[in-house]
């Protein structure tokens, strides 16, 4: 198997370390990378890994937040969503769910969107925090939902349904019927609406609906054990990682298995990433993977000190990963 130094010039530009393990899949922007461990949130300079600011806070296991018009968003375990200058970390408003929020949150047109363990999804100013609906989904809503064309997309951990909102209003236009709870974030694109579910299962639905208040999906696909990693969407396919080890290409329209690559340990909770044909994902067997998007190719993989569960980010030729060995890496790619 070849290391990362010794393909097409893939380097390691450095890491940082925190005093835990990442939780939260790296936000980038503004030349600054935005990460949380377990008890820290940390903004750091992209180019060198230097530390910019922290703030101790506890977070949750899909802690991602955002980053827009210099603010750096982020959820918090407790309940609460901050807001935060992207250049020094000085805080400017924070949110109180009153129950603990279990993933992480999704920004779209000024609006955050975030579900919590309550059975709640919420609609805030992204500006200043003002909360500007709250949605009933009777069952916990851990991962982070997905918007597009106007529709909130949420999961819930109980409801085995995926519930679509209007994101003016949080009114449920409908709800498709899944098999078992999803811990799995929607994604969204081309008119489908993807998801995974604990019945080992992934859902394709029509992002429009049926026409009906309740909705079949359009194709399933199965695997081996739990889904529970969030879809990514792009060249056609559909990329998922599974409990029984495989990271699965499938047919966007049809659900057809395209390709599969087994990794070493399960692949829990957060997207792979797709960008210039490559697929990027982090498994528990501690290992980074990149593979070719058509047909599931290994190019490389990097071992870190443990395993992770989060999404790496990909901005201006740079990969950002962040593991349990409370490492954040940041890697130079080919090309």
């Amino acid at each position: 198997m070849l290391s990362p130094e010794n393909v097409g010039g893939l380097q390691l530009a450095w890491t940082f370390t925190a005093t835990d393990g990442f939780l939260a899949s790296p936000e980038v922007g503004g030349g600054r990378v935005f990460a949380g461990a377990k008890d820290t949130m940390y903004g750091l300079d992209a180019a060198t890994g230097a530390l910019l600011w922290k703030h101790r806070e506890r977070l949750a296991d899909m802690a991602d937040g955002a980053v827009w018009n210099g603010v750096v968003y982020y959820p918090t375990i407790l309940g609460d969503v901050h807001a935060v200058r992207a250049a020094t970390g000085k805080p400017m408003w924070t949110w109180a769910a009153g129950s603990a929020i279990g993933g992480g949150i999704t920004l779209a047109h000024g609006v955050i969107y975030v579900g919590a363990v309550n059975g709640r999804t919420y609609a805030l100013d992204a500006r200043t925090g003002h909360e500007l609906w709250r949605a009933d989904t009777l069952y916990s809503v851990f991962p982070a939902p997905a918007v597009a064309g106007g529709v909130v997309y949420v999961a819930t951990t109980g409801s085995f349904k995926l519930y679509a909102l209007d994101a003016a209003t949080g009114t449920v236009l409908w709800t498709g019927d899944m098999g078992y709870e999803s811990e799995s974030s929607p994604a969204v694109a081309d008119g489908m609406v993807y998801v995974g579910s604990d019945d080992d299962t992934l859902y394709a639905f029509e992002a429009s609906g049926c026409g009906q208040a309740q909705c079949s999906p359009v194709w399933t696909a199965t695997t081996g054990s739990y889904v529970e990693s969030s879809p990514a969407v792009a060249y056609g396919q559909v990329y998922v990682g599974s409990d029984d080890h495989y990271i699965y290409a499938f047919d966007a329209d049809t659900g057809a298995l395209d390709w599969k690559f087994q990794t070493g340990d399960g692949i829990q909770l957060e997207a792979p990433v797709v960008a210039n044909g490559v697929v990027y994902c982090g498994s528990f067997d501690h290992n980074i993977y990149a593979l070719d998007a058509s047909t599931g190719a290994e190019l490389w993989h990097y071992t870190a000190g443990d395993g992770m569960n989060t999404a790496p980010a990909v901005a201006d030729g740079v990969l950002y990963m962040g593991t349990f060995d409370h490492n954040l890496y940041a890697f130079h790619l080919p090309g």
